[in-house]
């Protein structure tokens, strides 16, 4: 099934201006009725259905439904997915669904438009005559819905981040030390470093984020887990790193690097949380890099800050 993406001003929802989008760039909302909400949350839950363990369970994405008669309040959130199924028959969802339909000159069963209402807003519709007809719309675009919203979080992210300022002074003494680079937000410290052993601890206040870097020998007895936590144990002896939520995944569109991730507990303040780590291979010098990233935010949403410090990751360099 073809996809649209209409960037178009249309005359119903135009507006000389536009303020920026309100909410949270990690919260959907999903207009639906009652009756088509019983029969299309399913689906919604198992597209947007990647989590982490922190050790909590966490979603990249928080799904908001409302009822088509209060979207004005909402219209200006950063992300709205609009549904409707023509059977059961629900005349506010179907005329509103009608209404974006005709306005935006298509007969597409799915589309989305940009800044509809506000500013760096994403708006998707989706329509079908009954659940089997959405279940075939949603089963052809599954993985094509969730990049479109992954990708403006992503967006997202990398503009906040970059936008409060880079520590270059930090930036270039790591470079100059240990022939590597990659971004560093400016209020990050150096706690500790052992530079014969190749190895850096920086971090940054409440909540609580570090980031340690360490380089070993790539050998055949390599192994990730039973290296990964000798060196943790030598280099940074507060942190423990638990056996519980361990997962690996391989980097998309890179096979030189995998992605590890894991709790921990933190001695000296009673605590823990998520970490992850970048396994980096060299394989001319045969050499592994791992960057790690740690969060302690006890209570509170960790994802969002796990991910802050994977865009920093993007840019490593060796």
């Amino acid at each position: 099934m073809s996809k649209t993406i209409i960037f178009l001003t249309l005359f119903i929802f135009s507006c000389d201006y536009k303020s920026q989008s309100e909410g949270s760039i990690d919260e959907v909302l999903i207009v639906a009725s009652e009756k088509d909400r019983l029969l299309i949350e399913p689906y919604f839950e198992e597209i947007f259905n990647y989590n982490i363990n922190t050790p909590q369970e966490e979603k990249i994405f928080n799904l908001i439904w409302i009822k088509p008669w209060d979207i004005k309040k909402f219209k200006k959130y950063f992300n709205i997915i609009l549904v409707s199924l023509a059977f059961p028959i629900d005349s506010t969802a179907d005329i509103l669904t009608k209404k974006y339909l005709t306005a935006s000159n298509t007969d597409e069963k799915i589309f989305i438009r940009e800044d509809v209402y506000s500013k760096n807003q994403t708006f998707m519709s989706i329509s079908a005559h009954d659940i089997i007809d959405f279940k075939n719309v949603i089963d052809s675009n599954y993985e094509w819905i969730y990049k479109i919203f992954k990708q403006k979080y992503n967006n997202h992210m990398i503009n906040y981040i970059y936008s409060k300022g880079l520590n270059t002074d930090l930036m270039n003494y790591i470079n100059d030390e240990y022939q590597v680079s990659f971004d560093i937000q400016k209020d990050y410290i150096l706690l500790k470093e052992d530079k014969k052993n190749n190895f850096f601890w920086i971090g940054r206040g409440y909540p609580y984020r570090w980031i340690s870097y360490y380089k070993v020998e790539l050998v055949d007895e390599y192994s990730f887990w039973d290296s990964y936590i000798l060196n943790t144990k030598t280099y940074m002896p507060q942190i423990e790193i638990s056996e519980y939520y361990r997962s690996k995944e391989k980097k998309i569109n890179n096979d030189h690097i995998n992605i590890y991730r894991g709790i921990y507990d933190h001695e000296i303040s009673e605590s823990g949380g998520p970490f992850f780590v970048y396994e980096i291979k060299n394989l001319k010098k045969n050499e592994i890099y791992l960057l790690s990233g740690y969060v302690n935010y006890p209570g509170n949403r960790k994802i969002n800050l796990l991910n802050g410090i994977e865009v920093l990751f993007e840019s490593f360099k060796y």
